[in-house]
């Protein structure tokens, strides 16, 4: 039955109307397609009237009306089989009134060809902005800018699933790293390296191992912590140089620097604080942002959780959900079931990679160290020599402790 719900339903609805009709006594396919009878059908008509008639006086007229009956049978066949009631009156008030089969299929047609010449053009429009965010490149090799990039690049491919532009996980991988090694050239080279080791490794004892490079969400899920840690690196090593190696008679000016670094840590704590409460109403299903969509701790991707089920991801791959549910989540998408598949393989894939880092301690954001200072006194008279040290002090901060000593004398 016709629905004209979908394109998919059209096409196999008019390949079975094309079957029906062509198989039809009077071959009915190309009366309501051409507007003519087949050479066969025409004969017969014509035989039959001679041995009526005794000559063909008058066949053309009577060809007229036997072509307009074949085509108000057409009609009726055309019509019966539509689904959509709405469709249905809008026919019959077009069409009905002289049960015009022809024109009644060249309209359901129309309205397809327009429907698939406006999503190949949006299709179009789409796959020009994601060439240009691919131009652009990221703006920096930061994991924020990278996971930016990479969020954008998959919006745009979900949407184009199931058009000529669709990008294969094979693309998108080296479409990433080529993006990411313009700031980071030595750590993916590093990367594809080991990859491309630990392939052929494989491949000794299975040598039809799948390639590295199709599954994108486990390139990427590696990748993002290689740059995870190293922003954990620069913040825990981005401290001022002058005060850690500072070495002073006087320990006023040491306990003052260190107070403000204590502030501009506090001023820092707290903006991560707020940030961390933003984070936290985002995750809110009646919270609104404009900041994006958080980072899902399930499938480790940036989307909004859905209000009834979660991650789409995880409750597809659970069985919390069947894949027709999960898809109407997805229904912008060229292929919403593609989509929704998709979110299943990004749930899963984050798995794997919670299992291969399982017990794995991360080491606590602190930042600890120590500086000696010492007090010197110059005797009078003499040749002006110092004394030795009389005594010393050793200063102690944690970042992390709630009460700091910052000084014991020895």
């Amino acid at each position: 039955m016709l629905t004209l719900e979908t394109r998919d339903n059209w096409e196999k609805w008019r390949s079975s109307l094309a079957s029906n009709l062509s198989r039809h006594p009077d071959k009915l396919l190309k009366v309501l397609e051409e507007g003519e009878m087949t050479t066969q059908i025409k004969m017969r008509e014509k035989s039959k009237y001679k041995n009526l008639n005794g000559d063909l006086e008058g066949w053309d007229e009577v060809e007229d009306e036997l072509l307009h009956d074949f085509d108000t049978d057409g009609f009726y066949i055309v019509f019966d089989s539509m689904a959509d009631n709405d469709k249905k009156r809008e026919a019959k008030r077009l069409f009905g009134k002289k049960e015009e089969g022809q024109s009644l299929l060249a309209w359901i047609d129309r309205h397809w060809d327009a429907t698939n010449a406006n999503q190949e053009e949006q299709a179009e429009s789409i796959k020009e902005d994601r060439d240009k965010l691919i131009k652009d490149g990221m703006k920096s090799g930061r994991r924020a800018d990278a996971q930016a990039f990479v969020t954008k690049l998959q919006e745009f491919n979900d949407t184009l699933v199931g058009t000529p532009y669709n990008m294969e996980p094979e693309e998108v991988t080296l479409t990433v790293l080529g993006a990411l090694s313009k700031h980071k050239a030595a750590m993916i080279s590093a990367f594809r390296a080991t990859k491309e080791a630990n392939l052929a490794d494989r491949r000794t004892t299975d040598p039809h191992a799948p390639g590295w490079k199709k599954d994108f969400h486990a390139v990427w899920m590696a990748v993002e912590g290689m740059l995870r840690r190293e922003d954990k690196d620069e913040e825990k090593f981005n401290t001022p140089s002058e005060v850690l190696s500072t070495t002073t008679t006087d320990l006023t000016a040491v306990v003052a620097s260190l107070t403000g670094m204590v502030s501009s840590l506090q001023q820092q704590m707290a903006t991560l604080t707020h940030q961390h409460s933003q984070q936290l109403a985002i995750m809110n299903p009646n919270a609104t942002s404009r900041d994006g969509p958080p980072m899902c701790d399930d499938c480790a991707f940036k989307h909004w959780p859905n209000r009834e089920h979660g991650c789409i991801g995880k409750a597809l791959a659970t069985g919390k959900v069947d894949i027709a549910t999960a898809a109407k989540v997805f229904k912008n998408a060229k292929d919403p079931q593609e989509a929704a598949k998709r979110a299943k393989e990004r749930y899963l894939s984050a798995e794997e990679n919670k299992k291969s880092t399982a017990g794995v301690t991360k080491p606590p954001r602190s930042v600890q160290f120590c500086t000696n200072t010492y007090s010197t006194s110059v005797l009078a008279g003499g040749d002006g020599d110092a004394t030795p040290p009389t005594g010393h002090f050793a200063v102690k901060f944690d970042t992390q402790a709630e009460d700091s000593v910052f000084g014991s004398e020895a």
